[in-house]
């Protein structure tokens, strides 16, 4: 009888140690289940955090003038009054020229032979072949303004609304009245222009005096 009782004793000692053990495992996995929840709202952070860096900013472009002269020189004593329409003048004169830059305006210096009056108009073409198909086309600039009963010997500004890009272009003036024209300059032009009077080439080294100004965008 007593060694019954001693196997029963024994077995419920065993009993009783396995259920502990059990329940320490239990108590281990949710300990370690709540420090990983708890590490949870780090992390989240963390990554809202990264996800909230803005992209770094591309560098803004630059603006870099530029311009085309018409005359190698600017020497007074070689320059010359080229008249445009009445009064002896040419029925037109005209530029060809090519620019790799954005044109914002474009000047010349004009004489109206002492009196301030007189008129011409200002086109601007696309180039187009030949001096005649291209002013046979429709400009894509007209200025019926800015040459009107100017002051003697002005340097005169057209303004390009909207600017224009690079490219061959050929302006002129034209329909001349009351004594007015261009000065010009016994020198070569610029490399790759060309200088027209009444739609013929000039081959006599004259240059009108003036420039194109406007710009590129740099990176």
């Amino acid at each position: 009888m007593a060694r019954k009782i001693f196997y029963f004793i024994c077995i419920l000692s065993i009993a009783v140690f396995m259920l502990c053990s059990c329940g320490e495992k239990e108590s281990g996995n949710s300990s370690a289940s709540m420090d990983e929840t708890a590490d949870t709202p780090e992390i989240m952070t963390k990554i809202e955090e990264i996800g909230e860096t803005e992209p770094t900013a591309s560098p803004e472009p630059k603006k870099i003038n530029k311009w085309l002269s018409f005359a190698e020189t600017d020497t007074s004593e070689d320059r010359n009054p080229v008249r445009v329409g009445d009064g002896g003048g040419f029925s037109s004169i005209g530029l060809k020229f090519t620019v790799d830059f954005i044109m914002t305006d474009l000047s010349l210096e004009c004489p109206s032979w002492s009196d301030d009056i007189g008129k011409m108009v200002f086109r601007l073409y696309k180039w187009d072949t030949d001096y005649a198909l291209t002013t046979a086309g429709e400009p894509i600039f007209t200025d019926t303004d800015t040459f009107v009963d100017y002051p003697d010997n002005a340097t005169m500004e057209i303004i390009f609304d909207p600017e224009i890009g690079p490219g061959t272009y050929l302006w002129e003036l034209s329909e001349g009245t009351g004594g007015v024209g261009v000065w010009a300059f016994k020198t070569h032009g610029a490399e790759n222009l060309e200088f027209y009077k009444k739609g013929e080439l000039y081959t006599d080294n004259t240059a009108f005096n003036g420039e194109i100004n406007g710009y590129i965008m740099f990176e």
